[in-house]
């Protein structure tokens, strides 16, 4: 390292390398020792506020990136990770001001625009949502994120059929986990449950770990009548991730239909223990009743 850098940005630098290798605490704490002696230093409020993101703290989080904006505004950086740790936060309203604000001034970026599209989407503005991702993917066509959020974005609204073809260019320009997921959802909800499953398939092939698909696969077997088989997905899901909610609901409902209630009612329970606001979880634990035969 040069002999003429600052002690401060030797401070800076260590600081950086170990947050990039994930030891969030001891690069904050270097952090702060350097806002202590220069109290505006925004880049310095500005890696403390992705510290407090990452550590969950998203009202700490936007606290500082705020700080960090009022010393220099009219850095995009800042504003855009603002608008991300607001959507995050789940405060759409205020991320969509955030974003259209920093649109205003940066068109061209289609990140902003696809984020700002997500920040809509939240706060159930569809229309305007639908006008920017269509606006979107119109000038960036290989845009890969602008047509996966246009595919969520009918899919949520429950037109699958136009989902369908928006998932198919984002798994062409860029394929990945997330986008095969929803493309297999949108075919499913189209009826082509073997396409589907091949896709699905294929997913878990490249990727045993993903928990995800293999919780969506149990749910195409278990709508062929295949409980059996969807089990034992569901099982391997939860293995990989004990906290995925709908592998548990999901779960549960082929323990309900086995008549083993009172199992069923723990994995409904167990949903809502990594959900708390799963109000399908919670009414099915609620209802789960053994069936009662009409004759021997």
């Amino acid at each position: 390292m040069p002999n003429d850098v600052s002690p401060i940005d030797r401070q800076i630098d260590e600081a950086l390398a170990l947050h990039r290798q994930g030891k969030l605490d001891e690069a904050e704490a270097i952090y702060h020792d350097v806002l202590a002696q220069h109290p505006n230093h925004a880049e310095i409020l500005h890696f403390l506020g992705l510290i407090a993101h990452q550590k969950g703290e998203h009202e700490r989080a936007i606290s500082l990136l705020k700080q960090a904006i009022d010393v220099l505004p009219q850095t995009a950086q800042f504003q855009s990770n603002l608008g991300l740790v607001q959507t995050c936060a789940e405060l759409f309203h205020d991320a969509a001001v955030t974003f259209k604000n920093l649109l205003a001034t940066h068109s061209n970026d289609p990140n902003i625009a696809n984020a700002y599209a997500t920040a809509l989407k939240g706060t159930k503005n569809w229309d305007e949502a639908k006008s920017v991702l269509c606006e979107l993917i119109g000038s960036y066509p290989n845009y890969a994120p602008g047509h996966f959020n246009l595919g969520n974005l009918y899919l949520a609204q429950g037109y699958a059929s136009l989902a369908v073809p928006l998932f198919e260019t984002a798994f062409g320009l860029a394929p990945n986990d997330a986008t095969g997921r929803n493309l297999a959802t949108a075919l499913q909800n189209t009826g082509h449950n073997q396409r589907a499953i091949s896709l699905l398939l294929e997913l878990v092939e490249k990727s045993p770990s993903d928990s995800a698909a293999l919780n969506n696969l149990s749910n195409l077997h278990r709508e062929a009548g295949k409980l059996d088989e969807a089990q034992v997905l569901l099982d391997r899901a939860l293995l990989i991730d004990p906290t995925l909610a709908d592998a548990w609901y999901n779960l549960g409902s082929i323990q309900v239909t086995q008549n083993d209630c009172a199992t069923g009612v723990l994995s409904f329970k167990r949903a809502l223990d990594s959900r708390p606001c799963f109000i399908k979880a919670d009414w099915a634990a609620k209802l789960a009743l053994p069936q009662i035969y009409e004759s021997e």
